[in-house]
């Protein structure tokens, strides 16, 4: 795995906390990290930030931090492609 998409619901109680500790690991381990559109304040320094359109064709798989709420928009968002999703 070279890259990672990532979504993330931040009004969710320790997202901010979850997503530290992903960009993190992504950067102890030469992943390259793409931001799904509303991370855009994050993108700059940790990452690409895509517009969701594009987030399945650049990921090999996708994390999805938040609720359920966000794991389905996540599923919806990727579509028929076959990129795996990590909630």
């Amino acid at each position: 795995m070279k890259n990672l998409g990532v979504v993330t619901n931040l009004q969710r109680a320790g997202a901010k906390d979850i997503l530290r500790r992903i960009i993190d690991w992504s950067e102890r381990h030469s992943i390259s990290l793409f931001l799904c559109g509303d991370l855009n304040d994050l993108g700059e320094r940790f990452g690409s930030v895509v517009p969701e359109s594009e987030l399945a064709s650049k990921s090999d798989i996708i994390v999805s931090v938040g609720g359920d709420g966000t794991l389905l928009a996540t599923a919806r968002l990727i579509g028929k492609s076959s990129v795996p999703i990590l909630g």
